[in-house]
């Protein structure tokens, strides 16, 4: 089937469902479904449209473009129809010793993560869909491992010496009988090497141990529209490297950090809430003496309650770094730092900026938070996530003077 897209291009289309699908067709219809992300993409060509055909639950898949591209005028779609990508499964009982009392040992999971302790700094489990990260978090505050003896029902631990984890549980019930996940993917959308001219709209990636969008590369030409990243490990997006792209619509929660883009990447941002996330809430960062990055955020929400709100450095002497925040509206915590840390060659332009309790580490910054955040463009979002941005405003407006 082809359909005739803006600019006289002639479509692809490929439909892709877990369920249904076989990777032994092509994908040229719903009813020839092909069933993985990694074979839609293998397909596609300049001009293609890649479907995701809704289903209640989530997929356990994840979204891969390496040295993928489309072309100026067709590029390769990717329409999510709202599907979530999660990162977890449920914990495997028969990979898990109990010891008694509730208390579980597991000494394969670690190798399965390849041994690489950066992945246990970000790690969590769920109990019950609710993230327990045991109060760690890779660009945050890090609580020492508990000693198993110590552990209270549906909490977890490691043993570095031992390359084990420990978990603890009801001693009334069993393994089978609890909703108990872990991660076992790292990134629910991931770009490397050479892509460009990509559009990835409404998707959701939740519960990876790493990123929930993760780009690095020489990636440039690239859209994202309306996606969203939900309690994963580390970042609910982030930039690598010299890659460029821009976000339209982002809704990140329970992450990492919120944002966190490093390196000589460019990118912008627009319609963006932020809330709930555990290191950093938005993090730009260029350690790189090659060219200068730049980023840029508009029309924000931000609820400051990682360890850390807002950073903003170059690392390098000769690195430069570019910052534009325009029409954000950030709600620092009661408690904790409250400061916007701002290192090294930074030039920070901002036009409607409401700093919401936040400190600038720079006096001379200070001035930049003139207050005169303008609500407007909440009016504009539409169904069916507009709404979460205007309940978190209202909440907003009961902390803070917002007109």
């Amino acid at each position: 089937m082809a359909t005739l897209l803006p600019g006289s291009v002639w479509a692809q289309h490929i439909y892709v469902h877990p369920g249904k699908g076989n990777d032994a067709g092509n994908g040229s219809s719903p009813q020839q479904a092909v069933q993985s992300l990694q074979r839609a993409v293998s397909l596609a060509v300049p001009g293609t449209v890649i479907h995701l055909m809704p289903t209640e639950t989530a997929w356990h898949d994840f979204l891969f473009f390496h040295d993928r591209s489309g072309t100026p005028g067709k590029p390769i779609i990717v329409e999510g129809n709202g599907v979530r990508l999660s990162g977890s499964v449920p914990v495997n009982p028969q990979e898990w010793e109990h010891l008694g009392n509730g208390l579980y040992r597991n000494d394969t999971l670690f190798r399965q993560l390849r041994a690489n302790m950066d992945i246990v700094r970000r790690y969590f489990f769920l109990f019950d869909g609710k993230m327990e990260r045991m109060g760690r978090c890779l660009k945050g505050h890090n609580e020492p491992f508990r000693d198993p003896a110590e552990l209270k029902p549906f909490e977890w631990t490691f043993v570095q010496a031992e390359g084990a984890f420990y978990l603890k549980t009801d001693p009334a019930r069993t393994l089978q009988e609890l909703d108990i996940k872990i991660p076992v993917r790292p990134t629910g959308v991931q770009f490397s090497g050479k892509v460009h001219d990509v559009i990835v709209r409404n998707i959701k990636c939740e519960n990876f141990y790493n990123d929930g969008f993760g780009i690095t590369g020489q990636v440039h030409r690239v859209r994202f529209e309306q996606i969203q990243a939900w309690y994963n490990g580390d970042d609910g997006i982030s930039a690598h490297a010299d890659c460029a792209f821009h976000v339209e619509g982002f809704i990140s929660a329970g992450n990492g950090t919120g944002i966190c883009d490093t390196g000589n990447s460019f990118t912008t941002y627009n319609n963006v809430l932020i809330r709930d996330c555990a290191g950093v809430d938005v993090y730009f960062l260029n350690e790189k003496p090659e060219r200068p990055a730049y980023h840029a955020l508009r029309n924000a929400l931000v609820y400051c309650a990682a360890f850390r709100p807002v950073i903003l450095e170059a690392t390098h002497p000769a690195a430069g770094l570019g910052i534009l925040m325009e029409n954000v509206q950030f709600l620092a915590k009661e408690h904790g730092d409250r400061q916007v840390r701002i290192a090294g060659n930074v030039d920070l332009k901002t036009s409607r900026l409401g700093a919401g309790g936040l400190a600038f580490s720079r006096p001379e910054q200070a001035a930049a938070a003139d207050g005169a955040f303008d609500a407007g463009w909440l009016a504009t979002l539409e169904a069916p996530w507009g709404h979460l941005f205007r309940e978190a405003f209202e909440k907003m407006k009961d902390s803070i003077s917002i007109p």
